[in-house]
C-alpha cells in the first residue's frame, strides 16, 4: 500500500537540509528504495517535506538511516502525518532527470558568472566524464578550467532553448552570450559581445550527472572575436 507522508521537521532550514542530503548520499541512502517522490518546500528557515512511499515498510527502513543523521544536525522530527494513497497518476517520466540536468545548467551559469564551482561539485558524480571539444574530460579538470574561462567572459547569460529526456539521458540545446573581457583560450580581450549555441547530452545516475557529451559553435565564436574571417569576408 502506497502512503503519502508529510514531515514537519523542527530546526531544518535549507543549509541543514542540504547537509542531511549530503550525509544520506554518503551512506547510500540519497535515493532510497521505495520512495517514489520527494518534495522539500516552504520557508527557507523551516522547510517541510512530502514523500510518497511504496509501503510503510520501505519508509521504516529509510527512517533507520535518516533519524541518526537528523539528530546529528540538530533536527527533531515530530510524528509525521501519514495517509494511504488512493490513486497515483504518473507525470513526465523524465521530469526528475530533467530537474538534475537543469540544476547542472544553473550551476554552470553560476560558475561562468562568478567563478564559483561549488554547486557543480555537488551535482557531478565522483567519476564524472565528458567529451566536449576544448574542455577537459575529467571531473577535476572540468572544475579547474571553469574559473579560467569565467575570467574571460563577463555578463554571462544562458538560456535553455530545448530539453528532452529519454531513459537515463537528457538532451539540451542552449544559447549563451557574454562580453569578452579577459584572456580567453589565448585570445586577448576584445570587448566584443558574443553569442554561442551548444548541444549536449547528459547521463543521469543516482541523481547526479555521470557523463556528458556535447558540441558547441567554436567557429562562430572565433568569427565573432575576429580571430578568423566571417563567411563572405576576406581574411
Amino acid at each position: 500500500m502506497a502512503i503519502l507522508v508529510n514531515f514537519s521537521p523542527k530546526g531544518m532550514g535549507t543549509e541543514q537540509y542540504d547537509e542531511i542530503i549530503r550525509q544520506l548520499e554518503q551512506v547510500g541512502a540519497g535515493r532510497p528504495p521505495g520512495r517514489l517522490y520527494h518534495i522539500a518546500y516552504g520557508d527557507p528557515a523551516g522547510l517541510r517535506v512530502v514523500d510518497l512511499w511504496e509501503s510503510p515498510e520501505t519508509l521504516g527502513a529509510f527512517g533507520e538511516k535518516l533519524i541518526p543523521i537528523l539528530e546529528s544536525n540538530g533536527v527533531t522530527l515530530p510524528p509525521p502525518d501519514v495517509s494511504a494513497a488512493h490513486a497515483i497518476v504518473a507525470g513526465d517520466p523524465g521530469a526528475e532527470n530533467k530537474s538534475v540536468a537543469r540544476q547542472f545548467l544553473d550551476g554552470l551559469q553560476q560558475a561562468f558568472r562568478t567563478g564559483i564551482t561549488a554547486p557543480l561539485d555537488s551535482i557531478l558524480a565522483p567519476d564524472f566524464r565528458q567529451s566536449v571539444p576544448g574542455i577537459p574530460p575529467d571531473r577535476a579538470g572540468f572544475l579547474q578550467v571553469l574559473p579560467m574561462l569565467a575570467a574571460g567572459l563577463g555578463d554571462f547569460v544562458q538560456t535553455v532553448d530545448d530539453m528532452f529526456a529519454a531513459g537515463d539521458c537528457v538532451a539540451d540545446r542552449t544559447t549563451w552570450s557574454a562580453t569578452h573581457r579577459g584572456p580567453l583560450m589565448g585570445i586577448p580581450p576584445t570587448g566584443k559581445r558574443v553569442t554561442v549555441t551548444e548541444v549536449h547530452i547528459v547521463r543521469i545516475a543516482d541523481g547526479k550527472v555521470a557523463e556528458r557529451w556535447g558540441a558547441w559553435d567554436q567557429m562562430g565564436l572565433m568569427q565573432q572575436l575576429g580571430v578568423i574571417p566571417a563567411p563572405g569576408r576576406a581574411a
